[in-house]
């Protein structure tokens, strides 16, 4: 099974008009912090943080991390497909009417102006992006919502006459629920003042990256994951509980899955799907529960002794169509105590017999 590691929400759906023309492919149109922004120092103290994610929050909008492909030092990927929807979201408010076309001209210079590459294989991407060697022409589906990134950390030092900068953020949530433009300013001014109790962490990136002396872009030299080191001291409500296993949730395209206004108690709730995508999905019943201790996901501990299984049934969710779920487990994880919590479900876009790949939709609720 192929787990995508993306995280995903439907924001705008796109669309494929038989236009050929594209928007002002200059690369300062995305250009995020410029070298003033930056500190400039070697390693920034921790009391200039704070004043520096506001711009930080922006540069991550503008220049659409999260559609940076992940990629180590001097191994940028050849393959066109990996940037195609790095190259969409970076110009997504300059597109009208083209809105889901890409020449091939303005893929490559949108990839030679952000990513130190030689050689570019121009490829679709599978259930995305046709191509027919002259366009990419977008298979309508749905685009991620503008990233929220936390900084943590930075540090930069010059190599070869250029300023590097090393970057570490947080990639965040706003509660599992689709931030409004009016929750988004309010989420930066809260960021600057240090208040990111709103926020909910789903992984932790370095980039490297620096700015083109000539044109001011913004040229990426790798993007990874960050691999924390456990704490010594863990919360005392913590240390008997496994950290989730879900890293990647609510990321296909189009795809969605809440919890039934009103339904949730302490032994179970009803959850609502909706596939506004052109797969062919299926779930069945396996889940799983997790709670939210410190701003962290743990699994909840089954009350259940020796083995289990779910039932094994499967449920279509067509293109277009919607369901509803209604589960109860108090014959696995008992009644839940107070505090917030999220259901996991996993389902498959489903091609064909052994043709799938697999997907962790996840919905939170608060039992009170």
């Amino acid at each position: 099974m192929k787990k995508v590691f993306l995280i995903t929400m439907l924001a705008i759906l796109l669309l494929c008009p038989a236009c050929t023309s594209n928007p002002d492919t200059s690369p300062s149109a995305s250009m995020g912090p410029t070298s003033a922004t930056a500190t400039g120092e070697s390693n920034t103290t921790s009391s200039d943080i704070p004043a520096l994610r506001g711009r930080y929050f922006d540069f991550g909008i503008e220049n659409r991390l999260d559609y940076v492909p992940f990629f180590d030092e001097g191994k940028a990927p050849s393959s066109s497909a990996e940037y195609l929807f790095y190259a969409f979201a970076v110009n997504l408010e300059n597109w009208g009417d083209d809105k889901g076309i890409m020449t091939r001209d303005y893929v490559e210079q949108v990839i030679r102006a952000h990513f130190e590459i030689k050689d570019i294989k121009h490829t679709p991407l599978r259930k995305a992006w046709d191509y027919d060697g002259g366009k990419y022409t977008a298979v309508p589906q749905g685009i991620k919502e503008k990233p929220i990134y936390v900084l943590q950390k930075i540090n930069t030092h010059t190599q070869d006459g250029r300023t590097l900068y090393e970057i570490k953020l947080d990639y965040c949530s706003f509660g599992g629920v689709l931030p409004t433009d009016e929750d988004m300013a309010n989420i930066r001014a809260s960021m600057v003042s240090g208040d990111l109790s709103a926020l909910t962490v789903l992984q932790t990136e370095w980039f490297q990256y620096y700015l083109d002396q000539t044109t001011g872009a913004v040229v990426f030299l790798s993007h990874t994951l960050a691999e924390e080191k456990t704490a010594s001291i863990q919360p005392a409500e913590t240390i008997d509980r496994e950290p989730t296993t879900h890293a990647a949730v609510n990321n296909f395209g189009g795809v969605t899955m809440a919890v039934k206004e009103g339904t949730a108690s302490s032994t179970g709730l009803t959850v609502e799907f909706k596939n506004d995508s052109s797969s062919q999905c299926i779930y069945g019943e396996h889940f799983w529960l997790e709670r939210k201790i410190n701003g962290s996901w743990y699994q909840v501990p089954i009350v259940i002794e020796g083995n289990y299984a779910f039932n094994d049934i499967g449920y279509d969710l067509a293109s277009g169509g919607s369901g509803k779920w209604v589960v109860d487990w108090d014959w696995l994880y008992g009644g839940l105590e107070p505090g917030e919590y999220r259901i996991v479900k996993d389902l498959l876009d489903f091609r064909g017999p052994g043709e799938y790949d697999t997907y962790y939709l996840a919905a939170e609720f608060t039992i009170y």
